[in-house]
C-alpha cells in the first residue's frame, strides 16, 4: 500500500510543479474520473460527477460519502495577425474546487448535493497602447482580460425503476465575470486627455436550471446514458468604471451596468461497455445550442452619457463598449476513455476529447479568443475500504483559426492555444 501511495503522489507533484497558466476552455468536467475518461462520461457513474454529467448515474453508487474535488487550468492563447504583431496571454493558475456527498438511502433512491464549478473562464492579455500625432506621442498600459466564473450549488435525487435509473438536479449557478479593456480617445489630437482610457467592470447574478437524465443496462455489459441540461440567458449586473467620461464629458466616471451571459442547452448520449471484468470503454457525444444569444453581449448603462459614448466601435479592443461579440455558433463534443481496474488495486485511465468553440470569424478577439480543443488525458486511481483517490492530468492543444480580414476588420489573423489541467479528487465512504 506504501508504494502505491507514494506513486500517487509523484503524479500528483508532477502535475503541480509543471503547470503554469490562463484560461482557455469555457467548460469544466467536475470530479478527476470524469476528466480522465474524456471530460463526458454520460453512462458512468463516476461519483458526484454525475450530479453534473448524468445524475441518473447516482444509482449506481453505494453506501454514502463526502468527495472534494480540485483543478487546475494552466493554459495560454495566442494571437497573430499581420497588422498588429504576435500577442500571447499570460500563463496564469486557476484554481477551482467543489465537493459535497451522497447517500445511497435504499436500492430504489439515491440523494446528493456538490458545488462545483460550471465554467471557469479566464483571458489574460498584457496589452500596451502606442499612439502618435506630429508634435507628441503617448505609450500606456492596460489591462485586457476577461474571467467569467460560473459556479452551480446542486441538490440532486436518483430513483431506480428495474432497468431504468433516472436522475434529476436542480441547478443554482452564481455567475460573476470581471472585464477589462482600453478605448481610443479620438479627441486626443485636439490636446483632450489621455490617448487610450480603461474600461472595468464587475458583474455578477443567480440564475437556475435543471439538469435531467437516464440510464438505461441493456444487458449486463453495455449501459446507455441520456442527459439534458436547460439553457437561458441570465442577467448580471454591476459596476462600469471608466475616467474617458469624467475627464470628457464632466460625467460620472462610474455607474451601474447590465448585461446577459448565455448558458447553452446541452444534450448528450453516452455507451459505457464491459469489456472484462477489470476493463471498460466509453464513447460519449455532447450537443449545446448556443444560437438562442445574439452574438453579443449587449451591455446597457444606467447614466445616458455612457451609452452615448459606449456606442462606437473601437478598433483597440475590436468592438464598442456597449456590444461585446461572443459566440453564437452550436458545439459538438466528443469523447473517449479506457479504465482498467489492475490486480494490485490501482485504477489506470485515459480519454481523450474534441471541444468544438462556439466563436464564429466575428466573434474573435482578445475576451473571447475560444478555438476548437483537443483533450489528451491519464489518470490514476487508488481505492480501499473507505478512501478513493483519483488524479490525472490532460495535456491541451487547439487547432490552428485563421480569421480573415473580411470576417473581422479589427481583429483578423490566427489563433490557438495549449496548456495543461491538473485534477485531484478525493472521497471518503462512511
Amino acid at each position: 500500500m506504501v508504494i502505491k501511495i507514494k506513486i500517487l503522489f509523484s503524479l500528483i507533484v508532477l502535475c503541480s510543479q509543471h503547470l503554469i497558466a490562463g484560461g482557455l476552455d469555457n467548460s469544466t468536467a467536475f470530479g478527476t474520473r470524469t476528466f480522465t475518461l474524456g471530460g463526458l462520461y454520460f453512462a458512468g457513474s463516476p461519483g458526484l460527477g454525475s450530479i453534473n454529467s448524468n445524475p441518473a448515474g447516482l444509482n449506481y453508487l453505494t453506501g454514502k460519502a463526502a468527495e472534494l474535488a480540485i483543478i487546475s487550468k494552466n493554459e495560454e492563447n495566442n494571437f497573430e495577425s499581420t497588422s498588429r504583431g504576435v500577442f500571447k496571454s499570460f500563463r496564469n493558475e486557476n484554481y477551482s474546487i467543489g465537493g459535497g456527498f451522497y447517500w445511497r438511502m435504499n436500492n430504489g433512491i439515491t440523494i446528493g448535493a456538490a458545488y462545483f464549478p460550471v465554467a471557469d473562464y479566464r483571458s489574460d492579455w498584457p496589452f500596451v497602447v502606442l499612439r502618435s500625432t506630429d508634435t507628441s506621442s503617448a505609450v500606456l498600459p492596460f489591462s485586457m482580460k476577461n474571467d467569467l466564473q460560473i459556479f452551480s450549488i446542486s441538490p440532486s435525487v436518483a430513483f431506480q425503476l428495474g432497468e431504468f435509473s433516472l436522475g434529476i438536479s436542480a441547478n443554482i449557478y452564481r455567475i460573476t465575470q470581471q472585464i477589462s479593456f482600453p478605448l481610443n480617445n479620438k479627441d486626443w489630437g485636439q490636446n483632450t486627455g489621455l490617448a487610450a482610457y480603461q474600461f472595468n467592470y464587475s458583474l455578477d447574478g443567480w440564475a437556475f436550471g435543471v439538469t435531467t437524465g437516464l440510464q438505461f443496462d441493456f444487458n449486463e455489459d453495455l449501459r446507455i446514458g441520456l442527459t439534458v441540461k436547460s439553457g437561458m440567458n441570465s442577467k448580471i449586473k454591476g459596476d462600469a468604471e471608466s475616467r474617458i467620461f469624467s475627464d470628457l464629458d464632466s460625467t460620472a466616471s462610474k455607474t451601474n451596468a447590465s448585461t446577459k451571459i448565455p448558458i447553452p442547452w446541452e444534450f448528450g448520449v453516452g455507451l459505457l461497455y464491459k469489456i472484462n471484468d477489470n476493463t471498460f470503454i466509453n464513447f460519449d457525444a455532447g450537443y449545446s445550442v448556443w444560437s438562442a444569444n445574439n452574438g453579443n453581449l449587449s451591455i446597457t448603462y444606467d447614466n445616458a452619457g455612457w451609452n452615448n459614448r459606449a456606442s462606437i466601435a473601437d478598433s483597440l479592443p475590436g468592438f464598442s463598449a456597449n456590444s461585446i461579440p461572443i459566440g453564437s455558433k452550436n458545439t459538438i463534443d466528443l469523447g473517449i476513455g479506457v479504465e482498467h481496474i489492475s490486480d494490485g488495486g490501482l485504477i489506470y485511465r485515459a480519454g481523450y476529447r474534441f471541444s468544438q468553440s462556439s466563436n464564429t470569424s466575428a466573434s474573435y478577439g482578445f475576451l473571447f479568443p475560444i478555438v476548437d480543443q483537443n483533450f489528451f488525458t491519464i489518470g490514476l486511481g487508488y481505492k480501499d475500504e473507505n478512501l478513493t483517490i483519483d488524479a490525472g492530468i490532460a495535456y491541451t492543444f487547439s487547432f490552428t483559426t485563421k480569421v480573415g480580414i473580411d470576417e473581422n476588420k479589427f481583429l483578423f489573423g490566427e489563433y490557438s492555444a495549449d496548456g495543461y489541467i491538473p485534477s485531484l479528487t478525493l472521497r471518503y465512504n462512511f
